[in-house]
C-alpha cells in the first residue's frame, strides 16, 4: 500500500514535469508545423482585395514571443489576467504607434505599443474620482484621455495617471460615446438614455470642460435622435452621431447644423440593424460597426455604401458583437470584438482617393 501510495503522489508530478517539458521544447519537438492559412480579405477574388485582416489585440501576451508566449500561454490557458474582457472604445495616436483600447469588464484601459511592443495597464478603478462605469473612449493631442462614465454623469480626463478634471457633471445624464476635436478643442459627448428618459441628444464643450450647446433631441426628423450611441469627427470638423434606434448616420457641421444622414433599417447590404461604432479613414470613407449583423460597413463620405467585411465567427477576421471602430494614419482598422474578447485589425489596401471620387455622391 505505501509503494502504491508513493507511485500515486508522484504521478501529478510527473505528469507536470511532462507537461512543463513539452512546453520549454521546441516547437518541432512538440507538433509538425500546420501550413499558414490566407488571411482573410474583402471582397472575395476574383474582386481586387479592398480589406485584409491582418491580426489582434488581447492583452500582454501580445508581444510575447517564442519561450515567454509559450510559458505564458501554458500558464493562463485560454486567457490571461492581462488580457481583453469586453472592449467598447478605442482610440488610435496620431501617428498610429499607440492604440488605447477601453475594458468595461476590467475597469482600465490597455495602451498597446505597438513600436516599443509593450502593453501598459491603465486601471481606471484605482485612481480617485475615477470612472466606475466607463463606456466612451477619446484621446486630445496631449493623449489625454477622455472616459465618460455613465454613473458619474461626466466625462473623466486622464493625464499623467491622474484625475485632471471631470467634465459635464451638472449636463449630462447617461454620457456613451465622445469625441475630440483636437483642432477645435472641442470635446462631443452623445448622451442617451437606458430607460424612457428624454434625453436623446449631443452635449459640446470646450477641452476645459465649459458647456457650449446641446445638438438633437429625441425624434426621427432630420437633426435628431433615437438613442444614439458612438460619435466621430473628422479633420474638417464635420460630425458623424450614430443614430443608433434610428438605423442611420447623421452628419453635423463643425457649428451643429444639420447637412445630411445616410442609412436604413434592412437586412439587404449596405443597411443597418445596430448600428454603433464610427470612423474615418484617409480618404473620407466611412466605416461603420453593426452589432448585429457582425461586420462593418464601409461608405463613401456621401453616405453610398461601398463594402462590408468580417462576419459572425470566432475565426481570424469574424466578430461576436462589434462596437467601436478607430482607424490609424497607415491606413490599419481596429474593430473591438467586444464579445470575442479582443480588437481585430484590418488594413485598407488597393485604395486610392481615385476609388472614393470615383464613388461619387447621390443616392443608393
Amino acid at each position: 500500500m505505501r509503494s502504491n501510495s508513493r507511485l500515486a503522489s508522484r504521478a501529478p508530478r510527473r505528469l507536470a514535469a511532462l507537461t512543463l517539458a513539452l512546453v520549454l521544447a521546441p516547437a518541432s519537438l512538440t507538433a509538425a508545423r500546420a501550413p499558414l492559412a490566407p488571411l482573410p480579405v474583402w471582397p472575395s477574388p476574383p474582386d481586387p482585395a479592398r480589406i485584409r485582416y491582418v491580426g489582434q489585440l488581447t492583452g500582454p501576451r501580445d508581444f510575447a514571443t517564442g519561450l515567454w508566449k509559450r510559458l505564458g500561454d501554458f500558464a493562463a490557458g485560454s486567457g490571461s489576467h492581462g488580457d481583453l474582457a469586453k472592449p467598447t472604445a478605442i482610440a488610435v495616436s496620431s501617428d498610429g504607434h499607440r492604440v488605447f483600447v477601453l475594458d468595461g469588464v476590467r475597469l482600465a484601459v490597455l495602451r498597446f505599443d505597438l513600436a516599443a511592443k509593450r502593453v501598459t495597464t491603465i486601471p481606471l478603478a484605482a485612481l480617485p474620482n475615477g470612472p466606475t462605469v466607463p463606456f466612451g473612449l477619446a484621446l486630445d493631442a496631449d493623449e489625454a484621455l477622455y472616459v465618460t462614465d455613465q454613473a458619474g454623469h461626466c466625462v473623466v480626463v486622464v493625464s499623467g495617471g491622474r484625475v485632471a478634471r471631470q467634465i459635464g457633471r451638472e449636463q449630462l445624464t447617461r454620457p456613451v460615446g465622445c469625441a475630440v476635436d483636437a483642432v477645435r478643442r472641442l470635446l462631443y459627448v452623445v448622451d442617451s438614455p437606458s430607460g424612457r428618459e428624454s434625453q436623446h441628444r449631443v452635449a459640446v464643450f470646450d477641452l476645459g470642460g465649459r458647456f457650449m450647446r446641446w445638438m438633437g433631441g429625441r425624434g426621427s426628423e432630420p437633426g435628431r435622435f433615437n438613442y444614439p450611441t458612438y460619435i466621430a469627427v473628422t479633420p474638417a470638423g464635420e460630425v458623424y452621431v450614430v443614430d443608433t434606434l434610428n438605423w442611420r448616420v447623421q452628419v453635423f457641421a463643425a457649428d451643429g447644423s444639420f447637412v445630411r444622414a445616410f442609412g436604413r433599417h434592412s437586412d439587404a447590404r449596405g443597411d443597418f440593424d445596430r448600428p454603433k461604432g464610427v470612423a474615418f479613414d484617409r480618404f473620407g470613407n466611412v466605416y461603420i460597426a453593426d452589432s448585429s449583423w457582425d461586420r462593418v460597413l464601409v461608405f463613401s463620405r456621401w453616405g453610398r455604401p461601398l463594402l462590408d467585411f468580417a462576419g459572425r465567427g470566432t475565426w481570424p477576421g469574424g466578430l461576436q458583437e462589434p462596437t467601436a471602430v478607430a482607424t490609424g494614419p497607415d491606413d490599419r482598422i481596429y474593430v473591438a470584438d467586444t464579445n470575442g474578447h479582443r480588437v481585430n485589425i484590418y488594413q485598407l489596401v488597393n485604395t486610392t482617393a481615385a476609388d472614393t471620387v470615383s464613388a461619387g455622391g447621390g443616392g443608393r
